[in-house]
């Protein structure tokens, strides 16, 4: 018996997983080739539920954001929904260093995706940048 059947979910539901992605995994981004490099296709972008908070974590090299839950004093995140192959999943994780994880989060439009998080350790020496909203506006303070 196949894992389809025994989840008694259809093929195609099973081949991919939406990924949320917020920061140089995105379109244009640095580090956007290794979801190339396995396939994976973009599908929109969009924003978060109004949970979240946003943090550079720019302490770190190379610099990346970090999305934690906050549904008290969160606000909305920009992020890219890409369609991930499933059996590439693995690889794409093991190139993924702390304090960045995966979990679900919840889409402006109450869907539920898997997505980057933040491990909470980490903010302690972050930038918040929730008022940004997204990474690239972030970037561009920078300069």
């Amino acid at each position: 018996m196949k894992n389809n059947e025994l989840l008694n979910l259809p093929k195609s539901e099973t081949e991919y997983i939406d990924l949320a992605v917020c920061g140089a995994h995105k379109t244009g981004g640095s580090l956007n080739y290794q979801l190339l490099e396995i396939d994976a296709v973009y599908k929109s972008t969009l924003f978060t539920a109004p949970e979240y908070r946003f943090y550079a974590l720019d302490h770190l090299d190379p610099i990346r954001p970090g999305l934690i839950k906050d549904p008290k004093n969160g606000a909305k995140i920009e992020v890219q929904l890409w369609k991930v192959p499933s059996a590439q999943l693995g690889k794409f994780i093991n190139q993924i260093g702390a304090p960045l994880s995966f979990g679900k989060i919840t889409l402006e439009n109450g869907t539920i995706v898997t997505s980057f998080l933040c491990e909470s350790y980490a903010l302690e020496r972050a930038r918040e940048i929730t008022s940004l909203q997204t990474w690239e506006t972030y970037l561009e303070t920078l300069n």
